[in-house]
């Protein structure tokens, strides 16, 4: 693999990261009923939780069916519920953080927007890692870790090995020269990573595709 050192990027995270998410946002006080609903509306394995765009982190689909059930049970109470209260007034409940985060990953890998695709490159490498979730600032205002996008290790394989990213330096008067034996040396070496993991990691299970919306929660609509 001694090609691989001959390939460098100038690309960024933000430049190739997925920007339309579907979130799961509690600070529009989503209920039982909202979160079921929406579980039945996308069947991805999983959505990032945040709180008004601030990133919380990850939650598998499977962890959120088992707190819907929790919740169903009795083990998980919402708001001011009493262990006398029905399944219809715990449904009506708002969700709050502090009764979801159990049943939330929080130490999934996070970058930076302007994090350049090398270092991308290394922790999908080292660390096996499927996901890079992209957090940052927004304009004007002081809040941190704002979820901004995701970068799967699937969407960097498919664009290193077309070409649209990476490249070998002083090879070529062009700056659009790109190198794709050297590229095909290093997806040869993430692919075998990449087959090693189960299939509900794969990055289009994290990803909703919505026409209109960066980035944007997931508006829960109370019935």
């Amino acid at each position: 693999l001694h090609e691989e050192v001959e390939v460098s990027f100038d690309e960024r995270c933000c430049d190739i990261m997925e920007s339309r998410l579907i979130c799961l946002d509690l600070v529009l006080e989503p209920r039982v009923s909202d979160l079921r609903e929406m579980m039945e509306a996308y069947e991805y394995r999983g959505f990032p939780v945040v709180n008004n765009g601030r990133f919380i982190g990850y939650a598998k689909r499977t962890s959120l069916m088992a707190f819907i059930q929790h919740v169903q049970d009795g083990i998980v109470r919402l708001g001011l519920a009493t262990f006398s209260s029905s399944q219809d007034e715990q449904a009506s409940v708002p969700i709050t953080l502090d009764v979801l985060l159990p049943y939330v990953d929080t130490t999934v890998m996070r970058m930076v927007p302007d994090t350049s695709l090398a270092q991308a490159h290394k922790v999908f490498k080292q660390l096996g890692v499927q996901n890079i979730f992209v957090v940052g600032s927004r304009p004007h205002d002081s809040t941190q870790d704002v979820l901004q996008g995701l970068l799967s290790k699937k969407k960097f394989l498919l664009a290193l090995k077309s070409g649209a990213v990476g490249h070998r330096p002083n090879t070529s008067t062009s700056n659009d020269f790109r190198a794709p034996r050297a590229a095909r040396t290093i997806v040869s070496w993430l692919q075998r990573g990449q087959q090693t993991q189960e299939q509900h990691e794969d990055a289009t299970d994290l990803l909703g595709s919505h026409p209109t919306r960066d980035v944007e929660r997931q508006p829960l609509a109370h019935s």
